[in-house]
């Protein structure tokens, strides 16, 4: 696949977002323009009326102002950045911004004209990040308080972390609390910031269970526990010292994703998914660039101030519907079906391959479990804040779609 093609299509994926904003952006300009037309002919007439000559001065004095701030407002492509007091943020801090959510925010910020730095120590996915990168452990306290201090960021998206299930102990997550705390004394060192976005989990407690607060957590899994101890070092040591959201994504998936949903949209291309017969499965997931959207929108918010919110899209998907929308966008059948029992039997199958050490199984009585649970969050708190993500469940597909066609060798 040639370079040009490629580019040509991950600009794409923001293509629906960057034509809506210039829209909202013309009609400003051309309100503002007027404005501008109108200062100016009172400024011209007045000039020459006897007594008004200091009223004009002032009316001049405005228009000096007023073309200031619009040639500002041109110059950031008609898209007024948040201000944090009388400063304009737009300097960003991406702590895992090699990963998958991290790829997709850097991509989401570079567009709006911020300047990034990624922290990560995985180079970047998507070739065209290289510049923004700098490989530094999360957990080198000392090196992240230098770069902090250098690069001085308005915001920090904190994304990195060790996301996989194979852990043993907690030490083999360290990045998730160690790293935590490291970030923390970062920023408490860093003089412009105005906000950190905490990256956590939903596996602070099982798959599909409600908690009843943000302080209750009941994780049955290691991961799930590092994140949780996570939390609550947010919680405990960052008092008054910079203002903070924690953000708990879901099932997300879209451009640059890698296992396990990856491997699922892969499966339903080769017609390898089999779907329990009968159950229907309803799941909080999330498209990477609705989450971005929603990112973006508590960095700017006050009313997400200390707050956890869970990160999906609004609409629950139901799994074997969105199975079969994902096989039409690959031109294949749609996903077959078998009994539960049967399935049920394969899992034990596959449990008994993996207690001989095999790898990559591809049913097992856990994986059945998880996917026949139920897990739909409370997502009211941030719809209050991000009501109106970009991307439809369809439209979604469709790109991603397009995107692991054009990502094959990756």
């Amino acid at each position: 696949m040639a370079d040009g093609r490629r580019n040509h299509t991950d600009a794409a994926l923001f293509r629906l977002v960057d034509d809506r904003m210039p829209q909202a952006a013309l009609v400003r300009t051309h309100l503002v323009d007027a404005y501008h037309g109108i200062l100016l002919t009172a400024w011209i007439w007045l000039a020459y009326v006897p007594g008004f000559r200091i009223f004009s001065f002032l009316l001049c004095l405005n228009q000096v102002i007023f073309t200031d701030c619009l040639m500002v407002f041109r110059l950031e492509g008609g898209i007024p950045k948040p201000r944090h007091g009388f400063c304009i943020m737009n300097k960003i801090l991406i702590t895992g911004g090699s990963g998958f959510i991290g790829t997709n925010l850097v991509e989401h910020y570079r567009n709006l004209g911020w300047d990034v730095m990624n922290i990560d120590i995985a180079r970047p996915r998507n070739k065209e990040h290289a510049s923004f990168w700098r490989n530094i452990d999360i957990r080198d306290t000392l090196r992240l308080t230098q770069e902090c201090r250098s690069f001085s960021p308005d915001v920090i998206l904190h994304m990195a972390a060790r996301t996989d299930l194979g852990g043993k102990t907690l030490e083999d997550y360290s990045s998730n609390t160690d790293g935590v705390s490291a970030l923390i004394e970062a920023a408490s060192n860093s003089t412009c910031l105005a906000k950190v976005i905490f990256a956590s989990s939903m596996l602070v407690c099982p798959l599909g269970y409600l908690p009843k607060s943000d302080q209750e957590y009941c994780p049955n899994t290691i991961y799930g526990q590092s994140k949780a101890l996570g939390e609550d070092l947010i919680k405990n040591m960052t008092g008054n010292r910079f203002d903070w959201s924690i953000v708990r994504p879901t099932s997300i998936w879209g451009p640059w994703f890698d296992v396990p949903y990856r491997d699922f949209f892969s499966a339903v291309s080769k017609g390898r998914y089999v779907h329990p017969r009968g159950q229907r499965i309803h799941r909080s997931y999330g498209f990477a660039l609705n989450a971005t959207y929603q990112i973006q929108k508590l960095v700017e918010s006050p009313l997400a101030s200390q707050r956890v919110f869970y990160l999906a899209d609004y609409k629950p998907i139901e799994l074997q519907n969105w199975a079969k929308m994902i096989s039409q966008h690959f031109s294949t059948p749609p996903p077959r079906e078998a009994p539960l029992p049967i399935l049920k039997g394969m899992a034990k199958c596959g449990d008994f391959l993996k207690g001989l050490g095999l790898r990559r199984i591809p049913i097992t009585s856990s994986r059945l479990k998880n996917l026949l649970t139920d897990a739909v969050y409370d997502l009211a708190p941030l719809q209050e804040i991000a009501p109106q993500p970009p991307y439809s469940v369809e439209t979604a597909v469709e790109l991603t779609v397009n995107w692991m066609k054009n990502h094959l060798e990756e």
